[in-house]
C-alpha cells in the first residue's frame, strides 16, 4: 500500500511505497440525461456503481492524508470528490515516490481535521473530534466486546492533532488532550464520509427495498430446506427484506410449524395471543379476524407500539368452497404512489395519528387472560431521510376515537380511502393450500381475506418475528457465508439496459416504474400505479396505468332532509340536552351535551363507526365494516331521537343508532380528546437532582394488585422506582415481569448477568466506568422498562449507580439550545452490537444494528424516546463531514445536561432499580475487581406494561 500526507496547498509532505493492489475496472454506469437534477444524477450513478461494482472499491491502493482547514471544508464537496461515474471506474496507479516519509505536519489553529485521499481516487474529510472519539487503543475501545470504553464526558469537542505521521499501514495522531491514536487505512476507508461509503453502511443496516405491483409472484421456498440449508435461509431473508413477501411450501401440518421456523432464525415475538394464534371461525371471539367475514387489507398487531416485523401465515386447512382467498399488497408501493400523485393526502397520512385498540379475554389457555392494547401512530411513518419505514392500517382495530378537530376528519378519511384504493388496485390474489405458509413484512405489506361460508372449516396459524432478529440473522449469515454484498439487488439491476433509466425524475420513481407490465409512450414512462383496466391516456388493453385519471377525492356538500331535525335527547348521564341536525352546507351533526359542551360529529366518521351487528362485532370489540365500502361523501337523509340517543338513516341506504353516552365519550372536544390521550399513555412528570425514586416491596408487588398498579402508574409518570427486598436469585426480575405480562427477549436471553467477565461480548460486562446510557439502543424496538437487580454489590470504592431523566434533559435542550435540539432530533446515529454468547441461554452469535436520532419526537412534537449509548454508538456516521462537529457539540451538551441533573446512589443486595428505558438513562462508576459485583438485568415492553395498567384500572375501577 502507498499513502502520503499533504498540506492544505496539496503539496506532498511524506510518502512511502509498499506493495500495491490493483482493482478491476468497474462497469460503466448508465448514461445520464438533462432531465435529471444534478444531485439526483449523482445519487443514481453512485448507487448503480456501488451495486454493479460489488467489491471494486474495497481494494485500497494508496492513502493520502492532509490537514483540513475550515476554508477548504466549505467547498469540499466539489474539491475532494471525483465525479461519481469516474469514481466507480478509475483505478490508475500512482507514481511511486523516490524517498521514504520524512516530514510531519501539525494541525494549524483553524483546522478541523484531516483530508484523506484513497488509492481508488476517492477522498474524505476526517474530522478530529470524530477521530478522537473513535480511537482504537485498548483504553478507548474494547476489541473483544467491539464497543467504545472512552466516555463522552471526557471528549473535548475542540480537540485537534498536534502531530500526524505515517505508520506502517495507516496514520498515527497525537492529540491536544495528550492522547495518541492509530488508524489503519482500511479502517478509515470503511468509515469514510464519502457518499459511497455511507451508502454501503446503510445497506448493511437495512437492504434497499424493491416495490412490487399486480404482476408480482412471491418467491417460493421449501420449508425443510429452510430448516436445513443456511444459504437458502439467507436467500429467504434477503427476499423478505427486499421484496417483503415469500411463499413457503410443504409446511408440516402442525400448528407450531411457524414458531419452529422462527426459532431456527431467532425467537418468536410474543403477543397477548401467545407464541402462535389459530385463525379460525370462533364463537365469542376476541378478534374480528377469528370469524368468517371478509377482512380488509391490514397489518397485524397495529394496536402495538412495537408492531411485529414479519408475519408467518400458515395454512393448516383451507376452506373447500367459495371464498377464503388471500389478498396481499405492497404498502411501500402504495405509499410512494400516494406521495407522487396525491401529496396532500400523503401529508395527511404521515402527520395524522390514529388510535388502534384491542381489548378482550383469552380464547385459548396460552393467551393472556385479558388484554387492553392501545397504540397511537400515523398510517404512514417516515424517518429522518423522508423514507417510508412503516405502514400501519387495520380497520378492525382502528378505533372510533380520533384525536383531531372535527373539521379535519373528512380530509383524513378521504386520504385513508384513497390509500386503500391504491392498495387494492395493486394487490395480488390467491388461495393458499394446506402446507403453504405466506411470510410478509408486516410493517410494509398488507394482507386481507375474502369471506367464506362456514360449512367447511378453515384453519390458519399466525406467528411473528421481529425485524431486529431477522436482520441480525441475515448479517450473521452474510458474514459466515462471505456473502455480504447484496447479490439479489445486483441481479435486479442486471435486468435493465442503460436506455431503461433515461426517463425518470428520481430514484424512488425509477423503482416504481421498473415493474413488469409497464407501458412506455413516446420515450416517456407513464408514471403511475397498476390497475386492471384500460389506460385512460392511451386506451391500450391490459395492465395499464391511469393515475392521471384518478383525481383527488372531492369533498362535496351533502344536504340533509328538512325533516332530519331532532328534539333534545333525554335521560342520559351525562345527558345530552340538545341535538342540532346539520344544515345543507354542513358535514355532520352538531351535538350539545348536558354539561354544556358541544361537538360536531362528521357524517363520514359516524358512518364508519356504525354500531350495528353488521358493521361492528360487540364481542370482539372490532369493526367489521370495510373501508372499501365507505363513501367519503356519505350524508344523513334522516335524523331522529331514539330512547337514549340518536338514529340516522344514510344516503347509502344503511341506518345507525348511537347512544348519547357513546357520542359524549368520543366527542371532538379538547377535554374528550385529552381524556383519550391519557387512557393511551399517562402524562409524564420530569425530575431532576432532588428526585427520590418511590420505593416498593418486591413481595407486595407480587401479591397486591393495587400496589402493582401504583408501581405501573409511577413508572409511566416518573419513569423510575426502587424495588426493595428482592429475593437473592438471578431470575427475580423475570419473575416479577411474568407477574405483569412476559419478558422481552433479547440476544442476551431472558435475563443477563452484568458481571466483570473476561472476553466479554459487551463493555457493560467489565468493571470500567459506564457513561449515561439506555439499554438495547442497538435494537430498532428498544426495551421499554429495564429491571436492574443487585444480587451482590462491590464492597470497595466504586460501583455506584447514576440515573438521569432524559425527558427533562431533552426539554432543557429544546428550551436553551434549540439548534442543538434540532440536530439531535434530525440526525441519525448508528448503534451496533456484535458478538458471541457468553452463557448457554444467550444467542450463539449476534449482529444488531439500529439507526435512529438521539431524541425522537412524535407528530405532536413530544419527546417519545431518548436513545444514547456510547458503548454501542458506532463509528460509522451517515453525515457529510462538515456536519460532524455540530453533531458532537450537541451530543456533548446533552450529555452535560444529563449529568447536571443526575442522582447518584449505591444499590445494596436486594435492591432492584426499575427505569423507563426509552426515557431515563443510567450509568455506573468504575470499580476495582478485588471483590465481585453481580447485577441482573431483564426487560419488559411498554405495550405490555400499559396493557396491564389499563386492565387493573378497569378491574379496580380506578380509571383516570
Amino acid at each position: 500500500m502507498k499513502f502520503g500526507i499533504y498540506n492544505a496547498a496539496g503539496q506532498h509532505l511524506l510518502h512511502q511505497n509498499t506493495e500495491r493492489n490493483h482493482c478491476q475496472k468497474a462497469p460503466t454506469p448508465p448514461p445520464r440525461t438533462g432531465n435529471f437534477k444534478e444531485k439526483e444524477k449523482k445519487m443514481f450513478v453512485q448507487r448503480y456503481s456501488r451495486l454493479a461494482g460489488t467489491t471494486v472499491l474495497r481494494s485500497l491502493t494508496r492513502l493520502q492524508v492532509r490537514p483540513m482547514s475550515v476554508a477548504y471544508s466549505s467547498t469540499s464537496s466539489s474539491q475532494c470528490h471525483l465525479s461519481l461515474a469516474a469514481e466507480a471506474s478509475k483505478q490508475v496507479a500512482m507514481k511511486e515516490a523516490s524517498q521514504p516519509a520524512s516530514h510531519l505536519v501539525a494541525s494549524l489553529p483553524d483546522q478541523e481535521g484531516l483530508n484523506v485521499k484513497f488509492g481508488d481516487g476517492s477522498a474524505s474529510q476526517m474530522p478530529y473530534v470524530w477521530l478522537r472519539d473513535n480511537c482504537q487503543c485498548s483504553k478507548c475501545y474494547n476489541p473483544v466486546a467491539l464497543g467504545r470504553s472512552f466516555l463522552l464526558e471526557d471528549l473535548d469537542v475542540n480537540v485537534h492533532a498536534t502531530k500526524v505521521q505515517e505508520s506502517e499501514d495507516g496514520v498515527e495522531i497525537e492529540w491536544s488532550d495528550g492522547h495518541s491514536s492509530q488508524f489503519t487505512a482500511e479502517w478509515l476507508y470503511d468509515r469514510a464520509f464519502t457518499t459511497s461509503a455511507r451508502a454501503q453502511q446503510r445497506n448493511r443496516y437495512a437492504l434497499s427495498r424493491e416495490p412490487w405491483g399486480v404482476e408480482h409472484k412471491p418467491a417460493e421456498f421449501d420449508y425443510q430446506t429452510l430448516m436445513e440449508d443456511e444459504k437458502v435461509l439467507l436467500d429467504w431473508l434477503l427476499t423478505m427484506e427486499t421484496k417483503g413477501s415469500a411463499l413457503v411450501k410443504n409446511t408440516p401440518n402442525r400448528d407450531v410449524a411457524g414458531p419452529d421456523l422462527i426459532n431456527n432464525i431467532a425467537f418468536v415475538k410474543q403477543s397477548h395471543y401467545g407464541p402462535h394464534s389459530p385463525v379460525i371461525n370462533r364463537e365469542n371471539t376476541n378478534n374480528v379476524a377469528f370469524t368468517n367475514v371478509k377482512l380488509g387489507m391490514h397489518n397485524d398487531l397495529a394496536q402495538y407500539e412495537q408492531m411485529a416485523g414479519i408475519i408467518f401465515i400458515q395454512c393448516v386447512m383451507q376452506h373447500q368452497g367459495k371464498g377464503g382467498e388471500s389478498v396481499i399488497s405492497d404498502g411501500l408501493l402504495a405509499a410512494e404512489c400516494l406521495r407522487r400523485d396525491h401529496p396532500e393526502a400523503f401529508q395527511v397520512l404521515t402527520t395524522t395519528d390514529a388510535y388502534f385498540w384491542d381489548k378482550g379475554h383469552a380464547n385459548f389457555p396460552w393467551e393472556m387472560e385479558s388484554f387492553f392494547k392501545i397504540s397511537k401512530r400515523p398510517i404512514i411513518t417516515l424517518n429522518n431521510d423522508n423514507e417510508v419505514v412503516c405502514v400501519a392500517m387495520n380497520n378492525g382495530v382502528r378505533h372510533s376515537y380520533l384525536d383531531l378537530p372535527s373539521h379535519k376528519v373528512k380530509k383524513f378519511y378521504a386520504a385513508l380511502k384513497l390509500f386503500n384504493d391504491i392498495l387494492y388496485d395493486n394487490a395480488i390474489r390467491f388461495k393458499m393450500e394446506a402446507g403453504d405458509m405466506m411470510t410478509l413484512d408486516n410493517i410494509r405489506c398488507l394482507h386481507g381475506r375474502e369471506g367464506y361460508e362456514d360449512f367447511s372449516p378453515r384453519h390458519i396459524e399466525s406467528s411473528y418475528l421481529d425485524w431486529d432478529e431477522a436482520r441480525c440473522r441475515r448479517r450473521r449469515l452474510q458474514e459466515k457465508l462471505e456473502l455480504f454484498e447484496n447479490e439479489k439487488i445486483l441481479r435486479f439491476w442486471e435486468k435493465f439496459e442503460p436506455k431503461d433509466v433515461l426517463h425518470f425524475k428520481n430514484f424512488v420513481e425509477f423503482f416504481l416504474l421498473c415493474l413488469p407490465g409497464q407501458y412506455r409512450h413516446k420515450d416517456l414512462w407513464c408514471s403511475s400505479y397498476h390497475v386492471r383496466r384500460n389506460c385512460n391516456n392511451c386506451n391500450k388493453r391490459g395492465l395499464s396505468l391511469v393515475s392521471c385519471a384518478r383525481q383527488q377525492v372531492t369533498i362535496k356538500e351533502s344536504p340533509v332532509s328538512g325533516a332530519a331535525r331532532s328534539p333534545a335527547l333525554k335521560g342520559i348521564t351525562p345527558s345530552a340536552s340538545h341535538l342540532v341536525a346539520s344544515l345543507p352546507d354542513q358535514e355532520g351533526l352538531n351535538v350539545k351535551f348536558g354539561d354544556g359542551s358541544a361537538s360536531q360529529m362528521p357524517y363520514v366518521w359516524l358512518r364508519d363507526n356504525c354500531q350495528c351487528s353488521k358493521c361492528y362485532n360487540p364481542v370482539a370489540l372490532g369493526r367489521s365494516f370495510l373501508l372499501e365500502d365507505l363513501d367519503v361523501n356519505v350524508h344523513a337523509t334522516k335524523v331522529q331521537e331514539s330512547e337514549d340517543g340518536v338514529e340516522i338513516e344514510w344516503s347509502d341506504g344503511h341506518s345507525s343508532q348511537f347512544t348519547a353516552e357513546w357520542l359524549y365519550d368520543r366527542a371532538f372536544t379538547t377535554s374528550a380528546r385529552a381524556q383519550q390521550r391519557n387512557r393511551y399513555a399517562l402524562s409524564r412528570e420530569p425530575w431532576g437532582v432532588e428526585h427520590k425514586p418511590a420505593e416498593f416491596d418486591y413481595q407486595t408487588l407480587m401479591e397486591d394488585e393495587k400496589v402493582l398498579l401504583d408501581w405501573l402508574l409511577t413508572m409511566e409518570t416518573k419513569g423510575s422506582a426502587l424495588v426493595k427486598n428482592t429475593p437473592n436469585r438471578d431470575v427475580a426480575g423475570p419473575d416479577l415481569i411474568n407477574n405483569i405480562s412476559f419478558v422481552k427477549q433479547s440476544h442476551y436471553g431472558p435475563h443477563s448477568p452484568v458481571i466483570n467477565r473476561e472476553n466479554t461480548n459487551n463493555v457493560a460486562f467489565t468493571n470500567v466506568k459506564l457513561g449515561m446510557h439506555n439499554d438495547l439502543a442497538q435494537y430498532e424496538q428498544m426495551a421499554g422498562i429495564i429491571f436492574i437487580q443487585c444480587v451482590m454489590q462491590h464492597q470497595g470504592k466504586g460501583g455506584e449507580s447514576v440515573i438521569s431523566d432524559g425527558l427533562l434533559a431533552a426539554e432543557c435542550l429544546r428550551r436553551d439550545h434549540p439548534e442543538a435540539f434540532q440536530v439531535l432530533t434530525t440526525t441519525d446515529a448508528y448503534f451496533w452490537d456484535k458478538g458471541h454468547a457468553n452463557f448457554p441461554w444467550e444467542m450463539e452469535s449476534f449482529f444488531k444494528i439500529s439507526k435512529r436520532p438521539i431524541i425522537t419526537l412524535n407528530n405532536d412534537n413530544e419527546v417519545v424516546c431518548v436513545a444514547m449509548n456510547n458503548g454501542v454508538r458506532q463509528s460509522y456516521l451517515d453525515l457529510p463531514s462538515h456536519k460532524v462537529k455540530k453533531f458532537y457539540a450537541a451530543l456533548k451538551l446533552f450529555n452535560d445536561i444529563l449529568y447536571d441533573n443526575a442522582i447518584r446512589f449505591k444499590m445494596e443486595a436486594g435492591d432492584m432499580m426499575t427505569l423507563d428505558n426509552i426515557r431515563c438513562l443510567h450509568g455506573r462508576e468504575g470499580y476495582e475487581d478485588f471483590s465481585p459485583r453481580h447485577i441482573e438485568s431483564s426487560y419488559l415492553d411498554w405495550d405490555e406494561a400499559r396493557c396491564r395498567r389499563r386492565r387493573l384500572q378497569e378491574k379496580l375501577e380506578l380509571f383516570v
